[in-house]
Parts: C-alpha cells; sequence; structure tokens
C-alpha cells in the first residue's frame, strides 16, 4: 500500500492499491481503516459513484450516519440511477430520524430495480414501520415473488401481516425467526410439537425472548392445557415462576436454572399463537389472565383520598431503547392530586433523585423483587403508564387499566391506527408520530390523565 502521503498529490495510476487497502480493512471489520482508504482512493483517482457508495457503506456501518447521507449523494449526483445507491441512503436517513425522506428512497429503488427483492424488503419495513402496512405488503409480496421461500422476506411480511390484524397467516410467517441469526431457539432436546393432537403426550412450553414477551404469550396457556390430556409444564424466566405459577393450578412451571420434567414435545412460547390457530377475530384470552399468589400482602398502605399511578419511564436499552429521558417524562408526573408510584428497575431509578422528583413520585424500588412482587403492587393502582416494557404487558394481564407510551417505530403487536391494544382490551395506546417525539406523547398523556383524574374524583365522590 502507497504511503499516506500519495494523496497529496492526486495521481490515477495509485487509486487502485487504496481500493484493494479499503475492502480488505472492511471485510476484516476496521471500518474507520476502510473510510480512511476510501477517501484516499477517491483524493487519489476521479470521483467515482462506488468510490462514494462504499465509503457511505463504512461510514454508516461505524455509526456515522449524516456523513454516510452526504457521501452517498455524491454517489448519486455520478450515477443517479443506482438502486442500490438510493437504497443506501435510505437506511441512513432512517437512522437519522428522517422516516419520510427514508422511505422515498427506498420507493425510488424499487422503481429503478423493480425485480430487486432487497430493495422491495427494505421499502416493505419502512413503510409498516411508519403505519403504511397495506403499501408494505404489496411490497412484500413482489419481493417474495423474486426470491420465493426467503426465511427474512416471509418473516418480515408476517410481522406486517399481524400488524394488519391478520394474526393467523401473520403467524405462519413469524415462525421463521429462529432462521434469521438472531434469536436462538432454546431446546431440551424433545421433537418441536407442530400442533397436531397431543394424545396425552407431555409438552414443554419452552421460553424465549424477553419478560414482555412471556407475558404477552401466556395468555395462551389455559387454552393449551384445555385441549391436552397430558401433562403441560411451562418454562419461564426465574423471577416470572411465583407469578406463572397463577394461571392454572394443572399447568407446571419451571424456571430456566432448573431441569424440566420428562417429556415428549416442547414448543416455543411464541409459537403458541401458530399452533392453536389464533386469530384478531376471537379474543386472545380472558383478562385477567394472570393475577398475585394468594396472601400477598398490601405494599402502599391505606389511600389518602387521590387516584394511585404507578410510572415505569426507562427499559432495556438493548437491542432497542424505548427510554424515556425523565426530564422529559416529569412533564406527566407534574398533573395534581394523583400519588405516582415509581415502578422502575435498574439504575434509571436514581432519576428520581438526580431531577429532585422525590416529591412527585415514591419509590417503590425496594419493595419489587420477582414479578410476582410487582402484581402485587399492581393490584393496588388505579391506572399503570408504562413505556412499551414488561410492566405495561403485566398490568394489562392483570386486567389493570394501562396507558403504553409508544416511540416511533412501534412494534408489530400494538396493531396499526388503533389507540386501544388488540391484544389487551385493558391497555390504551400512545403512539409516538415521528421519531423522538417524547413531547408530543407526554402531552397527549398528560391530558388524558387531567380527563381521568377528574372523571375518577368524580366516581369518588359518589360513592
Amino acid at each position: 500500500m502507497p504511503p499516506i502521503e500519495a494523496a497529496a498529490s492526486p495521481d490515477a495510476t495509485s487509486r487502485q492499491p487504496w481500493l484493494d487497502a479499503a475492502h480488505v480493512a472492511h471485510r476484516a471489520g476496521k471500518l474507520d481503516e476502510a473510510a480512511r482508504c476510501y477517501r484516499l482512493a477517491l483524493t487519489a483517482g476521479e470521483d467515482t459513484a462506488t468510490g462514494w457508495n462504499d465509503l457511505g457503506v463504512a461510514l454508516r456501518a461505524s455509526g456515522r450516519p449524516a456523513a454516510a447521507a452526504a457521501s452517498y449523494r455524491r454517489a448519486l449526483a455520478a450515477e443517479p440511477g443506482s438502486a442500490e445507491t438510493w437504497s443506501n441512503l435510505g437506511n441512513a436517513l432512517k437512522d437519522l430520524g428522517r422516516p419520510d425522506e427514508a422511505i422515498d428512497c427506498h420507493l425510488r429503488a424499487t422503481a429503478l430495480a423493480p425485480e430487486d427483492p432487497h430493495a422491495a424488503c427494505l421499502a416493505g419495513v419502512d413503510l409498516r414501520q411508519s403505519g403504511r402496512s397495506a403499501e408494505a405488503l404489496s411490497h412484500f409480496d413482489r419481493a417474495l415473488a423474486a426470491a420465493p421461500g426467503d426465511a427474512n422476506l416471509e418473516f418480515e411480511r408476517g410481522l406486517t401481516l399481524i400488524q394488519l390484524g391478520r394474526w393467523r397467516a401473520g403467524f405462519e410467517g413469524y415462525e421463521r425467526r429462529f432462521e434469521l441469526g438472531f434469536l436462538e431457539r432454546r431446546s431440551h432436546g424433545a421433537p418441536v410439537w407442530d400442533g397436531a393432537p397431543l394424545a396425552g403426550r407431555r409438552l414443554l412450553v419452552v421460553t424465549e425472548q424477553g419478560h414482555g414477551d412471556a407475558i404477552q404469550f401466556a395468555r395462551f396457556l389455559p387454552r393449551l392445557k384445555a385441549m391436552a390430556a397430558g401433562p403441560i409444564q411451562v418454562e419461564c424466566l426465574p423471577n416470572l415462576k411465583r407469578l406463572f405459577q397463577t394461571i392454572d393450578p394443572g399447568i407446571q412451571v419451571v424456571s430456566t436454572d432448573e431441569t424440566p420434567a420428562a417429556h415428549d414435545l416442547e414448543v416455543p412460547m411464541m409459537s403458541l399463537a401458530r399452533r392453536l390457530g389464533v386469530s384478531a377475530d376471537e379474543p386472545p384470552a380472558a383478562t385477567p389472565y394472570l393475577r398475585a399468589p394468594p396472601g400477598t400482602r398490601p405494599a402502599l398502605g391505606p389511600r389518602d383520598g387521590r387516584p394511585r399511578v404507578g410510572v415505569v419511564w426507562a427499559g432495556k436499552r438493548q437491542p432497542r431503547d424505548r427510554s424515556c429521558p425523565f426530564d422529559r417524562f416529569l412533564g406527566l408526573v407534574e398533573t395534581p392530586d394523583i400519588a405516582f408510584y415509581s415502578l422502575q428497575r435498574g439504575p434509571e431509578i436514581d432519576d428520581i433523585h438526580a431531577h429532585g422528583a422525590t416529591g412527585l413520585v415514591a419509590d417503590l424500588g425496594a419493595k419489587l423483587g420477582d414479578f410476582a412482587d410487582d402484581a402485587a403492587v399492581v393490584g393496588e393502582l388505579d391506572l399503570v403508564v408504562s413505556i412499551d416494557t414488561a410492566m405495561c404487558h403485566l398490568s394489562a394481564a392483570l386486567g389493570r387499566p394501562t396507558w403504553t407510551l409508544l416511540t416511533y417505530p412501534h412494534e408489530w403487536r400494538f396493531g396499526e391506527g388503533v389507540d386501544i391494544c388488540p391484544w389487551h382490551p385493558t391497555m390504551r395506546l400512545f403512539r409516538m408520530a415521528r421519531p423522538d417525539d417524547w413531547t408530543g406523547v407526554i402531552s397527549a398523556a398528560r391530558d388524558a390523565l387531567d380527563a381521568w383524574a377528574a372523571e375518577w374524583r368524580r366516581r369518588a365522590d359518589a360513592t
């Protein structure tokens, strides 16, 4: 590779070694080095669309979407008919929180390359996430016509169908999730149940994904028990065990740090929807389907005449951060004559003290152990207001009034264009209209909370 100083005197003949070095570094995951070499290649020779596109790819992969977008635009200036570059620009703009512009780029790519399944898939994902699932579905259908049987396309199409309320067909595609590399299927070695009559065979429901997913799909366990003549076990994370033992006394609950009893078949928890053939036309389960264990002692003490509202503003940061910065969340808890209780877990509990909000929100962290403890506390509240995290699913599964503050984009499970969650009849949804618009979501929830509190007091005065 030529010395760095070679870039000071542009020489077309020295461009190729820099490109070769860039490609080697890129393949090795040395993104900063790759970007440096791409820049030197562009300096050493004439600008090319390929060079600027490759530089943009390296910049975006290294977390520099604004510079990547600028590089892609330089590439498109030289070659405006490149569907690949339009797709890449769309990805960078999406990273920058500019979804409408991203969709325009992806649609431009599909117009230039109508047979390209990758371009159609990118357009479909962005359209679904922007609440345009019917349009998204046509792009996934087009992509699958070009690449039939593709696992990723069928998975994304499945999510789109679920978001549209077509659960039965959607969960067919959702079954491809374990083939995509982002999720490992737990197994204890038994054959996977395909939904055929169990005929007395012993079944283990295996946990997968997070706490909220397990709570959401636990609704199907009573239905599964009713159709099975043999023993049913359900596996769960340890801090869900006591809670899940309240579902059905005939279902054995085993935590992931225990060895399950002998069984003939197993099935992933989130595959129950498909195996049982659920449809959005029927209620997914009676509510509540979870409850606090018997004998749980009250946690909040006597009432003081104010409604009690539990709040959660932060969750896991990976794989997607749905947390609301506490300084913005404070716009909600300033509502007067309401007793606010923090159901928050993790280091974000310190937000209360760091922002001087101890007089606004009571910290219940010391009373929260496992999810059975959470259930007991939620049962004493009049309302739970939470971001999209396990707590909102728990509260709704307990049949409690629940308000969920959704980021943009929101997940497939919350449907499209509805204010009540399709899975939880007691869950009201507050949808973010554009990326990071917590101000708008908090303002809408604050207005609704004022009205809710007034109605709560009216009813309290009438009794």
